[in-house]
């Protein structure tokens, strides 16, 4: 991942934007609400609620995603809520980079 994403990634969060990008070595497309960046065990992840794309699983749910796997990140202009089940004091975000406002 450049540079440039992770800075549009936490950009598209500050702005309560969806975001569409590339994941993973088959590329696959994922339209997600991004709610918090945290690196853990090393590694840099996003949280993000996914709404629509590819998935192994069920779509309107949590997700994980490994931030090295993204890319291609488009802001939307869909403006999203914070989920009522988004915990910004788990502690898998003592390390943030940025997480949404819970108001």
């Amino acid at each position: 991942m450049e540079h440039l994403e992770l800075i549009d990634l936490v950009h598209c969060a500050t702005k309560k934007h969806q975001v569409k990008f590339t994941y993973g070595d088959d590329d696959s497309t994922r339209t997600v609400n991004p709610h918090c960046i945290y690196t853990l065990n090393d590694t840099i992840y996003l949280d993000a609620f996914q709404v629509a794309g590819t998935t192994n699983s069920n779509i309107n749910q949590w997700k994980q995603f490994k931030v090295d796997k993204i890319k291609d990140v488009i802001e939307l202009d869909t403006e999203f809520e914070v989920e009522d089940t988004f915990n910004p004091c788990s502690k898998r975000y003592l390390e943030r980079f940025y997480s949404v406002e819970v108001l």
